[in-house]
């Protein structure tokens, strides 16, 4: 299961939930906001390593990917 991690008034967030949905993939929606402390903190910083200072997240597996992995 694929897991999206956005916030409020993202536009890139709801373009990526968009997308997702038109080419028919399952995916969980969560605000960063709504997150635990520790696994918001865990995500920012596996973000922060791989260079992704944007939202949304996607994570799949617990490892955080692309929209292009996703619908490739």
């Amino acid at each position: 299961m694929i897991k999206v991690i956005g916030k409020e008034n993202c536009s890139a967030c709801e373009m990526t939930k968009t997308i997702l949905k038109n080419k028919g993939i399952e995916f969980e929606y969560e605000l960063l906001t709504q997150l635990e402390e520790s696994q918001r903190k865990e995500y920012i910083k596996k973000a922060r390593e791989l260079g992704k200072l944007s939202m949304p997240l996607i994570i799949k597996n617990e490892q955080l990917i692309t929209l292009q992995e996703v619908i490739a």
